[in-house]
């Protein structure tokens, strides 16, 4: 049987939805950081799948019509280029910062002695590193877990975060989303990256019975700005006077709003941008916020 090759050069927020669609409608998907702003994503098809290679093309037609990104490109692969190995060649190692870094189970790689490394395999649950939301999380929670700290990741995905406060010295984690299929993931992606000791994750949400006030040091929420403007007040709950909650998923004419809320619930420590994505470190006052409006 005769394959196709199909490859398309995104900017790094789009690796996520792009990969999605390749993922579902193609066979294989690689992911390869170009350059600081743009990555290429990679999937293969039978020659001729018609139907297949047209729900492709309205995936990327869609993210095209709110964001520039290069044209789809389909070259025939060789009688002796096998897909099935073919995509995982289109992989490269991903740094976050000067010590999280990500990459896939095949490639080999040594780390130098202050390096994190996490293995998250392609798979069905968002959150590969590429985002611009998940590497400002990736940042924040660098700077800002300590050893024995108990967090709280809300919307976990495929449980990346909660795998790096794990590897940053956390205590207890408890990972939350209310997709079983993120659960599924989560649950492989930390037994493969040597965590699933300290790390727990569940479907659900907030608020719950389950969680309790004053509970966590730091809260990850990796979500969008109208779900953590709802939430505001059971996450602000369940974190501990003085604890972080860091917030993302906020893009930047979501800022403005976002802000306004929080300062009545928490003090606004700090601002990470990246591309048009902000995410929030918000603490906990000690003594209750006073909003004087």
């Amino acid at each position: 049987m005769a394959w196709d090759q199909i490859s398309i050069t995104v900017p790094h927020e789009f690796v996520e939805p792009i990969s999605h669609v390749f993922e579902r409608y193609g066979h294989g998907v690689g992911i390869q950081s170009l350059n600081k702003n743009d990555a290429q994503i990679t999937t293969f098809l039978p020659s001729g799948s018609d139907s297949r290679m047209a729900r492709i093309e309205i995936g990327v037609n869609l993210a095209k019509s709110i964001a520039t990104m290069g044209d789809l490109e389909i070259s025939p692969l060789s009688n002796e280029t096998d897909w099935r190995n073919a995509w995982k060649e289109h992989f490269s190692v991903l740094h976050i910062t000067d010590r999280i870094v990500i990459k896939p189970s095949w490639l080999d790689y040594t780390a130098t002695s202050h390096e994190l490394v996490i293995e998250i395999d392609p798979g069905f649950a968002f959150g590969t590193g590429y985002h611009p939301t998940t590497h400002s999380c990736l940042a924040l929670l660098q700077t800002h877990i300590a050893t024995g700290d108990n967090v709280l990741d809300l919307g976990t995905g495929s449980g990346i975060l909660s795998i790096a406060a794990s590897k940053l010295g956390a205590g207890q984690i408890v990972g939350l989303d209310i997709d079983p299929l993120c659960i599924k993931a989560a649950n492989q992606n930390a037994k493969m990256c040597g965590v699933n000791d300290n790390t727990k994750f569940q479907t659900g949400t907030l608020p719950s019975s389950q969680f309790h006030e004053d509970t966590y040091d730091c809260v990850v929420a990796n979500i969008s700005a109208r779900i953590g403007i709802e939430k505001s007040l059971e996450i602000m709950k369940i974190i501990k006077p003085s604890g972080a909650l860091i917030l993302s998923g906020i893009i930047n004419n979501q800022a403005a709003d976002t802000i306004q809320h929080y300062e009545t619930v928490g003090l606004i420590e700090q601002q990470y941008w990246k591309d048009d994505w902000v995410t929030f470190l918000i603490r906990k006052p000690i003594t209750k916020v006073v909003n004087d409006a």
